[in-house]
């Protein structure tokens, strides 16, 4: 006869069977090692209460038998005592210390986790409004523009009160010449590239004369009064420029507008480029009044 086959229920349950006795073992070891580490932690705790008391009973015991034979042993007594004493106070206040360190520790994480609770976290994009900024040139149009570098005539702040002037660097930037829109009159405007800061800042006065600086072909010398600061100072100017044409071209366009400043300043009107006056003239001229 042949050997019938396990059917496959009952491998199944064998195998349930053996599972559920090795998570009982498993289950059984944990709480053995729990109830050892529980007497452990018993044993360790009576002796740490019951030590202090036996080694007051010895310390007292050996104090009562030195005190009994010579001087020599009631001194070792008394260093004992003096010992024992201070090393229990010591234990106590570093007992009291530790105690303390850890109310503070507490105290400092629940304000920390307060203040931290006042803040939201914002994980999205932030929005910033536009803020219009004004510089003051809105009403006015750029007539030229020359990268250059601007030097001051005067005292530093070691030198200060001594007379003694040297020139001094304000900065790098671009020389402009601007016209108002309304008024049609002209300055000389210059901030350096960076902080945009004005270093130079006056209006284009006729009396204003360009001089080369000594030794160079490129730089150009003038003093005026000047508003940079807030406040109307005379200053002494030098502009130094890439190259000699450079400079020459900004000295031709600077007196070109210094000579439409004077125009201006004498009350002549600007030369009618659109013919723009020419046609308004024209239509006021055609204009009639009802007792006409």
């Amino acid at each position: 006869m042949s050997e019938e086959e396990p059917t496959p229920t009952t491998t199944t349950t064998e195998e349930i069977k053996t599972e559920e006795t090795e998570t009982k073992k498993e289950v059984e070891e944990v709480e053995a090692k729990e109830n050892e580490e529980e007497e452990k932690v018993k044993e360790e705790e009576s002796t740490a209460t019951f030590e202090p008391v036996v080694r007051l009973a010895l310390v007292s015991r050996v104090c009562v038998c030195a005190f009994r034979f010579s001087l020599f042993g009631r001194a070792v007594v008394f260093f004992v005592l003096v010992w024992f004493v201070g090393w229990r106070w010591c234990h106590a206040v570093n007992a009291a210390l530790r105690a303390l360190r850890g109310e503070v520790a507490a105290s400092n994480s629940h304000d920390i986790n307060h203040v931290n609770s006042d803040f939201v976290v914002s994980t999205g994009p932030v929005k910033l409004e536009e803020v219009e900024v004004k510089s003051g040139e809105e009403d006015e149009e750029i007539i030229c523009s020359y990268r250059s570098k601007l030097f001051l005539y005067g005292e530093t702040l070691l030198d200060k009160g001594t007379g003694n002037k040297t020139w001094k660097e304000r900065g790098i930037g671009e020389a402009r010449i601007l016209r108002h829109r309304q008024h049609q009159r002209l300055r000389f405007l210059m901030r350096q590239e960076k902080t945009m800061k004005v270093i130079a800042n006056h209006a284009l006065d006729p009396r204003i004369q360009l001089e080369p600086n000594a030794g160079s072909d490129r730089s150009w010398v003038w003093s005026c009064y000047d508003f940079a600061e807030g406040e109307l100072e005379e200053k002494v100017f030098a502009l130094r420029f890439a190259n000699s044409e450079v400079a020459v071209e900004f000295k031709n366009k600077y007196e070109e507008c210094q000579k439409e400043m004077e125009k201006l300043l004498a009350g002549e009107d600007k030369p009618d480029v659109g013919g723009e006056a020419a046609e308004v003239a024209e239509a006021l001229g055609g204009l009639k009044t009802n007792e006409e």
